[in-house]
């Protein structure tokens, strides 16, 4: 059995203007087109605020999302502005993105067998649009929530996105009904 060679991914996404940790969104283009998705976790767990990993994959949010009965959306990963996961060797591109004020950024990164590459990211604010009496807001969202506890998910995508409030146009207290 042939096993892929892999080397480690380690990020910091920073404010430009402030150097702290910037929440964002991730999405990684390996060398042959595909997605690439970090290693599910060995157990899933239900996570809530005070306990939850830097990086939520896109299967930790798949269930509060109503994109269709057996669909799924794996290819965008939220970081509270760090993140380290192993990925096979070679040329990919990372894409990093927070909300629409900041300059979101592209960059081509080249993976070694058993190396770690270490990055570190200062997005730039392009307008500060609170300090002009606006704040981002989303209208139309489609999330479930199963319970109270699921409010971290809403409130990772929130800080990824740099919104101040949602509309959801979805609100299921029991979920998606998968009869």
């Amino acid at each position: 059995m042939l096993k892929t060679k892999t080397g480690k991914l380690s990020l910091a996404v920073l404010d430009g203007a402030s150097k702290e940790k910037l929440p964002c969104s991730l999405h990684i283009e390996l060398s042959d087109g595909s997605c690439f998705k970090p290693a599910s976790r060995e157990k899933q767990e239900l996570f809530t605020e005070k306990h939850v990993p830097d990086l939520i994959l896109g299967e930790d949010y798949n269930r509060y999302l109503n994109v269709g009965r057996n669909k799924s959306f794996d290819s965008i990963h939220m970081t509270k502005g760090k993140a380290e996961f192993i990925m096979p060797t070679g040329k990919a591109i990372l894409f990093i993105f927070h909300g629409h004020e900041y300059e979101p950024i592209k960059d081509e990164i080249f993976i070694k067998s058993g190396a770690t590459l270490h990055r570190e990211y200062k997005m730039a604010r392009i307008e500060n649009m609170a300090k002009l009496g606006w704040m981002n807001g989303d209208m139309h969202t489609h999330f479930s929530r199963w319970t109270p506890a699921d409010n971290h998910i809403w409130m990772r995508v929130m800080e990824c996105e740099d919104l101040y409030a949602i509309n959801n146009m979805a609100y299921k207290h029991l979920g998606y009904d998968e009869s």
